[in-house]
């Protein structure tokens, strides 16, 4: 088992895992958005103040994001 930084050809299988989990969580009476997902992947595969990370053995098993923004209550 790997970890490694997360690739455009590693959507499939963050999709899948996303939703796997998305599906598993207390927000799944909100529905999963696909387009919303691959949005939120695209800025995580593209944006300096983030990181997304794959866990792999023969293939992708889990993953692991990270966003860094100011702190939502006070801008300071």
């Amino acid at each position: 088992m790997r970890m490694r930084p997360a690739r455009y050809d590693d959507l499939p299988d963050v999709i899948r895992m996303g939703k796997s989990f998305f599906e598993k969580s207390s927000y799944n009476d909100i529905g999963f958005d696909e387009e919303s997902c691959v949005s939120l992947v695209e800025k995580l595969l593209t944006s300096s103040d983030s990181l997304l990370l794959i866990v792999e053995t023969n293939h992708p098993i889990g993953m692991i994001g990270a966003l860094r923004y100011p702190f939502y209550m006070n801008k300071n």
